[in-house]
This record gives C-alpha cells, structure tokens and sequence, in this order.
C-alpha cells in the first residue's frame, strides 16, 4: 500500500510541476480600435488607430526588437470591399520592452461613397513570430 501511495505523490508532484513550468507563448491581439469621419466638404477624413499586444520581441543588447506588418481596408455601406487603404511597417527597437504598440491610419474618403455605417478592418502580421490578428472597428458617416 506505501508502494502504491509512493508512486500516486510521485505522479502527482510530476503533473504539478509539468503544469507550471509551461510557458505559454503570447498570442497576437487587438484591442481598442477607433474610428472617426471629419467632413471635409469634397471628402471625409477618416482617422483610425488599433493597439496590438502579445507581439514578438527579440533582445538584441540594450533595445528589443520587434517587427509588424499591417494592411488596411474599408468596407463600405454597399458591402464593396476597398483593399489597401494604408499598410505599412513596425520595424522599432526602443530601450524598453513595450506592452503594446499603436497602429495609426489617415485617408481621404471621396464622398461619391456616400454616407452610411463603414468598417474599417486591419489586419496584422508578427514577423518574428509568424502570427496574424485582425481588428476592426464601425463607424458611421453622415
């Protein structure tokens, strides 16, 4: 029966310790998008933003190093699906590792769109880790 006993709280400690010692890796997220028309007469100003977290970094000396990439499109009242909008690159390596970083989008919008309920709808690759999220927000132009 010790025998027994003995094997069961070897197992036990075995499974604890398996269970805490996993690591898991962060998972690439989007969070607290924002949307926003101005009327611009002839067009709409549209501004945009999207945080993202659990991004890759790479310690390299004194700075970490990250790299995202992202695309930007527009879907418009009508459901058309306006395809590259903006896109660009995160290639940074400050002195502090960032929680988080912003993702920015300005654009013009030619008012033969019309007014009505868009979605602007970002979507984001970690190079690093080989990763995608997506984000994105509604918002209405009147």
């Amino acid at each position: 029966m010790k025998t027994i006993f003995k094997y069961l709280l070897l197992a036990s400690v075995l499974l604890i310790y398996s269970g805490c010692s996993k690591k898991e890796e962060p998972k690439l997220e989007t969070f607290s998008a924002e949307a926003f028309a101005y009327d611009m007469e002839t067009s709409w100003e549209i501004n945009s933003s999207i945080r993202v977290k659990g991004f890759a970094q790479a310690e390299e000396g004194k700075s970490f190093k990250h790299s995202l990439t992202y695309s930007v499109s527009l879907i418009t009242p009508s459901g058309e699906v306006i395809k590259g909008l903006d896109s660009g690159e995160i290639n940074d390596a400050p002195a502090e590792k960032p929680a988080d970083l912003s993702i920015e989008v300005q654009y013009e919008l030619n008012k033969t769109n019309g007014p009505g309920k868009y979605k602007i709808v970002y979507e984001i690759k970690d190079e690093l880790a080989g990763k995608t999220a997506k984000g994105e927000k509604d918002f209405e132009v009147m």
